[in-house]
C-alpha cells in the first residue's frame, strides 16, 4: 500500500484524499487501484477536520460503490445504509436504496443473512 508520503497527501487535507481516491479509482496517470481509493476515503472520514455533512456523505457514497465493485456486500450495505440516512437529494436516497437491496439480495444468496 502507498504512504500518503509517497502520494504526496497533505494530512489535512480533504480535497487532496478526494481528489486521489478518484484519480486512483478511475486509474487516472495511475493505475487503477481501488484497495488504496478505499484506503483514501476513509482516511478522509478519520481526519481530524471538520467535513461538511455533504462531503461526508459523498464519501459514504464513493465507498459503497467501491465495495460493489468489490463484492463487499456487508461494506456496501453500511455505507449505502449512511447515504439513505443522510443524504437530503432523493436520487441520492433512491440509489442508495438500491445498493442495500443489492446487498441484502446477494448477502441472502451467500448465505450470509435472512429475508
Amino acid at each position: 500500500m502507498k504512504s500518503d508520503q509517497e502520494t504526496g497527501v497533505n494530512a489535512k487535507d480533504p480535497i487532496a484524499y478526494s481528489t486521489l481516491a478518484w484519480v486512483y479509482e478511475g486509474g487516472m496517470f495511475v493505475d487503477q487501484d481501488i484497495n488504496y481509493a478505499i484506503s483514501l476515503h476513509k482516511k478522509l472520514l478519520a481526519l481530524d477536520v471538520d467535513l461538511p455533512k455533504s462531503s461526508v456523505t459523498a464519501t459514504h457514497e464513493e465507498l459503497a460503490k467501491l465495495y460493489k465493485i468489490q463484492q463487499n456486500w456487508l461494506a456496501v450495505s453500511e455505507h449505502a445504509q449512511y447515504v439513505f440516512n443522510n443524504t437530503t437529494f432523493e436520487f441520492n436516497k433512491e440509489y442508495a436504496a438500491r445498493l442495500m437491496k443489492l446487498a441484502q439480495d446477494k448477502l441472502v444468496e451467500e448465505g450470509h443473512s435472512k429475508r
